[in-house]
């Protein structure tokens, strides 16, 4: 293979890898750090973890493709409805080079849908983490032969479920086993034809970080000693199978090839305020302003009508768009939104925005825009005074572009340093709650690239590299230029 060669880790920690890498646990990995050129990505600020795999494929930033969750509010209404990867409007680079006959492969690629017509072969939702589409492939002999031969990938069902039934072990091995039959298919593919691009993303380590950081990290609140000294690290072991992997790829290319390695985010303890957040949200919309009986009263019956629209649209026909499952309080001046747990994210009821608004936009959406900043940076933990907000971002200063009315207004940052059991503030008052979901892990902002291909100098470089840059870095290095997306080849790595 002379074309170029990508290779994505999906949620992998750089730091943690890194580590693996120094004590020659991924030697890999270190092998790569010596001849690349390396440097950590920066992606998109307080919505990451769904936005990072679309603002890659896309080059774009989530003003402008408009995904960042699996469940997001529904614009121009009062509902917040499952997305998926079909929802993403914009190409995706390797549509734009397919089109300009280069020939490529795309295997796994997260959060993407199936490119149709595509100049080779795509291979979608075959061993991704948290799958939203139905498992596909391009059509014809050649992803047919390939999966018919292979089958599934050994994960059936979600990583949650197996966490729930207490099958570490299990899942571990699954995950290795997993990792293991994709490069088989991926070896066949690389030695079938000269593809221009061959892009294969492992999803194992996603669901390794989420589910597994409980058992590597000795501080989780639920740490097991006595189950750790029965399987050992899973997470770390999960990333050493992985390194083994990146290394027979890498070893079926010829030195020439240009390889591409992406740790697309970082993963670390599952500590947020999530699970406070809506009530935390609720009183400071009471606080803002609420809204007369009389409105509040229509606004229950306007749900109550909706909630049985919702429940007779369950009985669809195949093809019909799906139902909408959950709708916020219209009399609210102010409502939390979905995002992955990650950062809290609130949404204005904003007239002209939404059917039944309740903001002006202009002086007063600013000011209180303004005080809810204010509101949620006062929040401290009930026993100890500790600031629990570390930040609050302002969509509007970060995401311009067609889509920003998809996203949310602004986005609260908790403090990670450890649980978070209470909030407590003037207005608030004091809560209390823990967090009780099934994932340990949760994910961190920055990603890690490598680049080893000729005339590229290897070592770190000093400035953090945009990911909605690595596409038309790589489009450039085949020749293919992109059009109206928002990153920009890097030259050095060009």
């Amino acid at each position: 293979m002379t074309g170029m060669l990508v290779i994505g880790l999906d949620a992998m920690d750089a730091g943690l890898a890194r580590r693996l890498a120094g004590e020659g646990r991924m030697p890999s990995l270190a092998r790569l750090l010596t001849k690349s050129a390396w440097a950590p990505t920066t992606n998109p600020d307080g919505i990451v973890v769904g936005a990072v795999w679309p603002s890659f494929a896309t080059g774009r930033w989530p003003g402008r493709h408009g995904f960042y969750c699996f469940r997001q509010f529904v614009n121009g209404t009062y509902e917040i409805a499952r997305r998926t990867p079909n929802d993403i409007t914009p190409t995706p680079f390797w549509s734009t080079l397919s089109r300009q006959g280069r020939r490529v492969c795309v295997f796994d690629a997260p959060l993407s849908s199936l490119t149709a017509d595509i100049n080779g072969l795509q291979v979608i939702e075959w061993g991704t983490h948290d799958r939203m589409l139905p498992r596909a492939w391009s059509p014809g002999p050649l992803g047919d032969d390939l999966v018919s031969r292979h089958g599934a990938h050994p994960v059936q069902g979600s990583c949650d479920s197996y966490m729930r039934r207490g099958e570490h072990a299990e899942l571990r091995d699954r995950l290795a086993q997993g990792m293991v039959v994709k490069t088989d298919m991926c070896l066949e593919l690389l030695a079938r034809e000269p593809w221009d691009l061959f892009l294969v993303v492992y999803g194992e380590s996603h669901c390794a970080g989420h589910q597994f950081w409980g058992l590597h990290d000795p501080t989780w609140p639920d740490h097991d000693p006595g189950l750790v000294a029965r399987v050992g690290d899973p997470l770390e072991s999960t990333y050493e199978a992985l390194d083994r992997e990146l290394g027979r790829l890498i070893d079926a290319v010829d030195a020439d090839t240009p390889v591409l390695v992406l740790l697309s985010h970082g993963i670390g303890p599952h500590h947020d305020g999530d699970h406070l957040f809506a009530e935390i949200v609720r009183r400071l919309d009471m606080a803002s302003g609420r809204a007369p009986i009389s409105r509040r009263v229509a606004e229950i019956a306007r749900r109550r009508v909706d909630r049985i629209r919702r429940e007779a649209s369950r009985w669809r026909r195949p093809g019909d768009p799906p139902s909408r499952t959950t709708s916020v309080d219209g009399s609210r001046r102010v409502y939390p939104i979905p995002n992955n747990e990650l950062f809290g994210a609130v949404r204005l009821n904003l007239i002209g925005r939404e059917p039944r608004g309740r903001v002006a936009p202009g002086p007063e959406s600013e000011e209180l825009l303004s005080w809810l900043s204010e509101r949620f940076l006062e929040l401290e933990d009930a026993d100890t005074g500790q600031p629990l907000v570390r930040r609050v971002l302002r969509v509007d200063d970060l995401y311009p572009g067609e889509m920003r009315d998809d996203l949310p207004d602004l986005l609260v940052d908790w403090r990670r340093d450890g649980p978070i059991t209470s909030a407590r503030s003037p207005l608030v008052g004091v809560l209390r709650g823990s967090y009780q979901g099934i994932r340990s892990g949760d994910h961190r902002p920055s990603g890690l690239a490598l680049l080893r291909a000729p005339g590229v100098e290897p070592g770190p470089r000093s400035a953090p590299i945009d990911v909605v840059d690595l596409a038309p870095t790589i489009a450039a290095r085949l020749g293919i230029e992109l059009a109206a997306i928002d990153g920009h080849p890097r030259p050095a790595l060009v």
